[in-house]
């Protein structure tokens, strides 16, 4: 089973998750039963739910790819000094640089997004809170682990829109956004 993620935000999706699981549960013993074993369930004593504390990762300061991950050339991995490595991600994308797309000085400082209320380095989970007063800003984060990209993030903005993708990699403490200019080649 997938795992489930609540939070603030959609603790009401509770309810509909144990519902549901109850709605499973049923049919999975209706199919069992009707194999013809002649048991009946008369009652479910107990089921078990695994609560994990989530830490979502924040972007930070620049850091080098994994080898393994910068010989793909599907990454734009810019080298600021500062805790915004979210908003230059971005700016590689709404800026294309034809020369240093690592460096900073390569993208206007002033890009037009509203970043209102969002921290920096920024969680992933404050993503969503991005795009909402930034219309057609949506973006997916992907990362990095056991030398396999993984799924952070997926938009969930109406599918005709283009997607912002990016990668957030964790080094020690440390963790960073970058622009997947190549999804193709990165996956």
């Amino acid at each position: 089973m997938q795992p489930i993620i609540l939070n603030k935000d959609n603790i009401g999706g509770l309810n509909d998750f144990l519902n549901q699981f109850v709605d499973e549960v049923r049919g999975e013993i209706e199919v069992w039963s009707q194999r013809g074993s002649g048991w009946v369930v008369d009652e479910i004593l107990e089921a078990i739910i695994n609560v994990a504390r989530y830490q979502p990762l924040r972007g930070g300061t620049c850091m080098p790819l994994p080898e393994k991950l910068k010989n793909k050339k599907a990454i734009i991995n810019i080298k600021n000094r500062d805790n915004m490595c979210l908003r230059w991600a971005l700016r590689a994308h709404l800026f294309p640089a034809r020369w240093n797309v690592d460096r900073t000085t390569s993208y206007p400082t002033n890009d037009g997004l509203d970043f209102t209320g969002i921290d920096f380095p920024t969680p992933v989970s404050q993503i969503g809170k991005l795009e909402r007063p930034n219309p057609g800003t949506t973006i997916n984060v992907f990362g990095w682990d056991k030398d396999e990209v993984i799924v952070h993030r997926l938009s969930e903005q109406d599918g005709n829109i283009p997607r912002i993708n990016l990668m957030i990699t964790k080094q020690g403490d440390n963790t960073h956004y970058s622009y997947v200019k190549r999804l193709t080649a990165l996956l």
